[in-house]
């Protein structure tokens, strides 16, 4: 192979000799080219919601029409395996004959599988149901989240949050009959926590929303008011919904999007053209306090499409890849244009409006869902188009460790299989609940005498010099049965050791003689 300049426009190419001529066709593989992962399997229908699967490190993806993958289906909702092949088709029916998109506006899959669906419908597999609902992982409904009546209006977005709880956004008023405006959360069981009192505190529906570590909440909203106080659109709220005052980043537009990193700084994608009273167009790079971070380079603040960015995504190497409609821009972590990113719209077909719904990053590559998408060499990319974020030496998965439910006192190992193209692996073990605790720094966690305070989600974070993974994995404890008066305990010995224990006593072959004294 021999590349061109690796300027933003050029095209590798692979020189291929016969006789008597020769020929040169497009390399099949560049940053920000069409994947060969798109061979893996075959789509044909309309695809517009892609959504990580934390379970398995592949994607969930959901069809309004149905989809036919692999010659099977048609599918609402199906599964992909990480290397982008058919991981099995869900018999969950929402859509029906309406090939209605807005019914589902927001998914999310958790570490067990489980899925989470948002939106304006009001059936599954035919049961009625409130507009926020939760499948068990083969796609029946989990009668076990109860939210009750729910939510009075459209649910916009989901994100998951610590001990299983998860914050819903939406066009809400109420939830469950109670004031509650836009933005709540719901314990682990499906119920409303009602230690984020939110109320009637906000007067604007949520555009993004992101957790940093410590648990907090950043909320891009419609609206720039809290408890009728000006405070800016991008707001961050304690755990019982106070707002954090010294938090302002103050944009002067809508913000689509957000990514944060590991030490807790995000970035922001949309329609404002400063933060902070200062330039910054449609992009800007934040400290964890929600100041500037002035230290990135020009470039990442005028460099930008006329009319703002749609979506931020943060790859595991710190860069960040930001959409304009369909086209794709790729930023060194300090900001400067990376050039050997080259746009694959521009010579590889269409890409579909990109949204943070329709895209996700699945390991290591872009993953977009949409009716527009074409095919490129040969590659059938109807409804889906996966693009190389060239991250191809990033840890690849081998096994992934299985969930666990015990009983108090037993013993748990989780080791995960993980392969390296290129440098050393680093391991580190946390619990979610706990992200600060690191309990193992290989690829192994024990868990030994457990108890129910151990029951949670545990997540296993692998990294080389070119990018990470995260897994997910859950324990459940089962609680012993309690003592207590009119309980019976027994008391076990060794065989041929004789002691009275109110009637018993060892007999041969390690039973037992009772007496009735």
């Amino acid at each position: 192979d021999q590349p061109r300049s690796r300027g933003l426009g050029d095209v590798y190419k692979r020189q291929i000799t016969t006789l008597p001529m020769s020929v040169s066709i497009p390399a099949l593989s560049f940053p920000g080219a069409f994947s060969e992962r798109n061979a893996a399997s075959s789509h044909d229908g309309g695809a517009f919601m892609v959504v990580p699967d934390p379970s398995t490190g592949g994607a969930l993806i959901i069809s309004y029409y149905g989809s036919i993958v692999d010659g099977q289906g048609p599918f609402e909702l199906y599964r992909l395996n990480p290397d982008g092949s058919f991981a099995g088709g869900l018999s969950t029916r929402i859509f029906g004959e309406t090939g209605n998109p807005s019914l589902i506006q927001a998914a999310m899959v958790d570490a067990t599988g489980r899925i989470y669906l948002g939106g304006s419908f009001t059936k599954v597999n035919g049961v009625t149901t409130p507009k926020l609902v939760r499948l068990n992982a083969d796609g029946s409904l989990d009668e076990t989240w109860d939210v009750g009546p729910g939510p009075n209006s459209t649910v916009t977005r989901l994100l998951a949050a610590p001990e299983g709880k998860v914050y819903v956004g939406g066009n809400f008023s109420q939830f469950n009959g109670l004031s509650m405006r836009y933005v709540i959360r719901l314990n682990s069981d499906g119920a409303l926590d009602e230690t984020f009192a939110i109320g009637s505190k906000l007067n604007g529906t949520p555009y993004a929303m992101a957790l940093q570590s410590d648990g907090r909440l950043i909320a891009s909203l419609s609206g720039a008011n809290y408890e009728g106080v000006p405070h800016g659109r991008l707001m961050r709220f304690e755990s019982n919904a106070d707002l954090d005052f010294t938090f302002n980043p103050a944009p002067n537009s809508t913000v689509n999007s957000i990514a944060v990193a590991p030490d807790d700084s995000f970035v922001i994608a949309g329609q404002f053209t400063t933060v902070a009273g200062e330039a910054r167009r449609y992009l800007a790079w934040l400290n964890a306090d929600g100041s500037r971070q002035d230290t990135v380079a020009e470039e990442f603040t005028t460099d930008n499409p006329p009319s703002g960015f749609g979506t931020v995504f943060r790859l595991g190497d710190g860069r960040v890849v930001v959409s304009y409609g369909g086209t794709l821009y790729r930023y060194e972590t300090d900001g400067s244009r990376d050039e050997d990113f080259s746009n694959a719209g521009s010579y590889q077909g269409t890409l579909p409006y990109i949204s943070s719904t329709n895209t996700a990053l699945i390991n290591g590559q872009l993953l977009a869902a949409g009716t527009t998408v074409t095919t490129y060499l040969g590659y059938a990319i109807d409804g889906l188009a996966w693009v190389d974020m060239d991250e191809t030496n990033a840890p690849i998965v081998s096994s992934a460790p299985a969930d666990a439910t015990l009983s108090v006192g037993g013993v748990v190992t989780w080791t995960a299989g993980v392969v390296s193209p290129e440098g050393t692996l680093t391991y580190l073990w946390t619990k979610d609940s706990a992200p600060n605790v690191i309990l193992s720094t290989t690829e192994t966690l024990s868990l030994a005498n457990v108890t129910p305070a151990d029951a949670g989600v545990y997540r296993l974070t692998v990294s080389n010099e070119s990018g990470q993974i995260e897994l997910l994995v859950t324990l459940g404890v089962t609680p012993l049965a309690t003592t207590g008066p009119g309980t019976t305990q027994l008391g076990f010995y060794p065989e041929g050791t004789y002691q009275n224990l109110n009637g018993f006593a060892p007999a041969a072959g390690g039973g037992w003689w009772m007496s009735d004294y």
